[in-house]
């Protein structure tokens, strides 16, 4: 039996979340919000749509069915005409069989140290279907609006040069490039592209979505991808053919009565690809996680190359800023260089997401033109939602909280050299009692060492270790369970993937090799004990600074980046701080 959510706005279903057996992976379909929707109704439901989603990849599979409730309770509250029902459903009565194996630590993707409840970083999908039908209405952008992805336009040009000069091509016998993967993390422009491609080449865009593919009925999903190819060779002129998750279809094969479905409408897509009569026909494959495709699918002659489109770099991110403000009024004030730093790791997504947000607040607040902060808030607000200062918890929660965050302010400031300090808070936002924003010194930090990502985990576990230095260890909140998954996230790939423990040295567990595996668990365990120790150690030598600034942070509930380094600076005239 599989758990379903089935979210509705009135009587039109807008997405689905569903559980599998163990309730320890989430398959998530988003179908079209009906046009009767207020903007605001679409923005709501697709950010917790994503927040979900994202919840999701950052917690390792393991998905807490309280939580999805809960931000669906939310959802619901929000938006008064939108509710949830709870059904159980026999897995082969779901359109969609889709696993999601894949994880992403929680550091890599983010600058926001999440306390009590944290629920973790919002993606964001603008583009669901609208459309029963194959063909999806597209824009007309080519690549020169396409910002950044250089290298990925640079190998897309020769795509382009053989459907422009295809006699040539032809006379000297040189193969053509026929299907091409592009892989990377969702919402870094990978469908854009495509587009782009397909308007380059003057073809019809043919988007498949998995949802289109996997049907109720056996033999179905193969003639969703045999009719798919057959009036695409009817066509007169070019069509490219974008087929996004592939991953869901084309990965690892094994046994199972889904795995044989699955192996049947792979089957099929491989004879389709193989046919003769595709010349006008391209394809382009996308996922987020390439290492579960089946390296049978990938191989030369199937797909020609395989190209990673990254997450966007400082200049990309700027770029999307720029093109999203240029029609709207910008005060003197605004540096878009300072927010596109500010959001490294994001995607393509996310940086419009936050221009459009920005505007909006901005307009909400009868302002003339759009300012910084209203930007820093716009972002702030897409990552750990807006302030609920209408929501009143405990006195002594609060103090717990308050300290909680001081715990991540103090290390963060002291261990991670690499970090500045933006905002503390302790306003409740969403199901989050309090965050400790920073922003990364370099412009894009793509590679950490061993000192910094020990310090890090030191600095994660600090919040609960503030808890139990100044309150007592009977007084350790619920609050540090999403700091304890970001804080294994980081040990596990020290021990697993970069080869940084002594102990375990470069030796990489193999998912059905137990004993391996539980000598990995083991070492994480004694990373993190040692780690925890050490900022229980730091708190209790940094406790005055941290009663101190709690007891400001209480009275002023946030506190930005300039206040911050004024209260250090005032600590230590006053010597309460070592030298």
């Amino acid at each position: 039996m599989r758990l379903i959510f089935e979210v509705k706005l009135g009587k039109h279903t807008v997405f689905k979340c569903v559980l599998n057996e163990n309730f320890d992976t989430i398959v998530l379909s988003m179908l079209d919000i009906p046009e009767t929707a207020t903007q605001e109704e679409k923005d709501i439901i697709t950010r917790y749509y994503n927040t979900i989603d994202n919840a999701r990849d950052m917690t390792d599979m393991k998905i807490d069915r309280k939580l999805i409730k809960y931000l669906l309770n939310e959802l619901s509250n929000k938006v008064p005409n939108c509710s949830f029902t709870v059904v159980e459903k026999n897995p082969y009565d779901i359109r969609a069989d889709i696993d999601r194996n894949d994880s992403i630590p929680a550091f890599i993707a983010g600058s926001f140290s999440r306390s009590p409840f944290g629920v973790p970083f919002n993606k964001n999908k603008n583009d669901y279907d609208d459309s029963n039908d194959n063909t999806k209405k597209h824009s007309t952008h080519k690549f020169e609006d396409v910002i950044g992805m250089d290298k990925v336009k640079d190998k897309l040009y020769d795509v382009i040069d053989q459907f422009k000069n295809f006699e040539k091509y032809k006379k000297w016998q040189v193969k053509p490039i026929k299907a091409i993967l592009l892989y990377g993390s969702p919402g870094t422009g990978k469908t854009y592209i495509s587009e782009a491609l397909a308007n380059e080449i003057d073809a019809e865009f043919e988007q498949l979505n998995i949802s289109d593919i996997f049907q109720k009925y056996i033999g179905e999903s193969e003639k969703v991808i045999r009719d798919l190819f057959e009036d695409a060779r009817k066509r007169e002129g070019n069509t490219v053919i974008f087929l996004d998750e592939i991953d869901s279809i084309a990965k690892k094969r094994h046994s199972g009565e889904s795995a044989e479905a699955r192996n049947s409408i792979l089957n099929e897509l491989l004879a389709q690809m193989s046919n003769s009569n595709n010349d006008k026909i391209f394809l382009i494959f996308a996922t987020n996680v390439i290492k579960l495709l089946d390296p049978a699918f990938l191989r030369s002659g199937r797909v020609d190359f395989k190209i990673e489109v990254p997450l966007p770099d400082i200049n990309a991110r700027k770029g999307i800023l720029e093109l999203n403000s240029k029609k709207r009024p910008m005060s003197e004030d605004v540096d878009l260089y300072a927010i596109a730093k500010d959001m490294s790791g994001r995607n393509c997504a996310d940086v419009e997401l936050v221009a459009n947000e920005a505007a909006r607040r901005a307009l909400k607040a009868g302002k003339e033109c759009v300012e910084q902060e209203d930007f820093i808030n716009a972002y702030e607000e897409q990552v750990v939602g807006s302030p609920d200062k209408d929501r009143n918890f405990e006195e002594f929660e609060r103090k717990l909280a308050a300290v909680h965050e001081v715990g991540h302010l103090i290390t963060n400031h002291y261990l991670c050299e690499h970090r500045t300090i933006k905002r503390i808070s302790i306003l409740p936002r969403g199901g989050m009692l309090g965050f400790v924003h920073y922003e990364n010194s370099a412009v894009d930090k793509y590679l950490s060492t061993k000192k910094e990502l020990v310090n890090n985990i030191i600095s994660v576990l600090a919040g609960r270790a503030a808890e139990e230095v100044i309150y007592g260890k009977d007084n350790v909140t619920t609050g540090a369970s999403n700091d304890i998954e970001v804080a294994n996230d980081y040990a596990r790939s020290l021990v697993t993937e970069y080869g940084m423990d002594e102990e375990f040295g470069f030796v990489t567990p193999y998912k059905d090799d137990l004993l391996t595996e539980a000598k990995a668990t083991k070492r994480v365990k004694q990373i993190l004990e040692e780690c925890y120790n050490t900022a229980i150690d730091f708190i209790l030598m940094h406790k005055d600074e941290v009663e101190h600034i709690s007891e400001l942070l209480l009275a002023n509930e946030e506190l930005d980046e300039e206040e911050i380094q004024s209260v250090f600076d005032i600590l230590k005239t006053k010597t309460i701080l070592p030298n």
